[in-house]
């Protein structure tokens, strides 16, 4: 059976990291990956206990690293690397960005029949949807309004890659700016903007 495995680097995301954990593992990546940034809201805690529920690999920030984006790169190059001979695809995303399915039931599904070794799904922006204040619920139920699918940002990708067959180098999100955005499959759901209250 396929073994699939989404990679996500998180600080401070305390309030949202289960709607993300449950969203992912109910779509079935098999694990996820993740690595806290030095979260000083409880987002390791939230990570921990969920990690005695679903196979949630918890890993810290090198500190040696002096910046975010350094610890960040770090962080995904070592877990595709380490992934190489267990996954048989992985996924690198942020946190508010949430692989969606249009008519695929699971990552098993939307791979079976892949034509190559990289997938890439394209963005789908969201807005505030009117929301003045956080939401009890999750994110896909909280903002449903996005932009249309000409919107040039929509041309950013996140890649399902098989580990196996990368070479070198992390999987470019701006790889396909060249190319129209297709959501007919699936979509990378981001919710960039959240509500007026945790934007600002």
């Amino acid at each position: 059976m396929s073994k699939s495995a989404a990679i996500l680097f998180v600080h401070n995301e305390v309030d949202t990291i289960g709607w993300w954990l449950a969203h992912h593992a109910t779509i079935g990546f098999s694990t996820l990956i993740v690595c806290d940034d030095h979260s000083t809201d409880g987002t390791l805690t939230a990570l921990s206990n969920a990690a005695t529920l679903y196979d949630i690999r918890v890993q810290s920030a090198d500190t040696t690293l002096s910046t975010r984006l350094e610890r960040q790169t770090r962080f995904h190059e070592n877990a595709l690397a380490q992934g190489h001979d267990e996954f048989d695809w992985m996924m690198i995303l942020a946190a508010d960005e949430y692989l969606h399915f249009e008519t695929a039931r699971s990552v098993a599904e939307f791979t079976a029949n892949a034509p190559g070794t990289t997938i890439p799904v394209n963005w789908c922006l969201f807005g505030s949807s009117g929301r003045l204040t956080p939401s009890a619920f999750s994110p896909v139920e909280t903002f449903i309004r996005h932009g249309l699918l000409s919107l040039p940002d929509h041309r950013v990708v996140r890649h399902l890659v098989q580990p196996r067959s990368l070479d070198t180098g992390l999987p470019d999100p701006f790889s396909a700016l060249d190319k129209n955005a297709v959501w007919d499959e699936a979509r990378i759901l981001h919710f960039a903007a959240s509500d007026r209250e945790s934007f600002f």
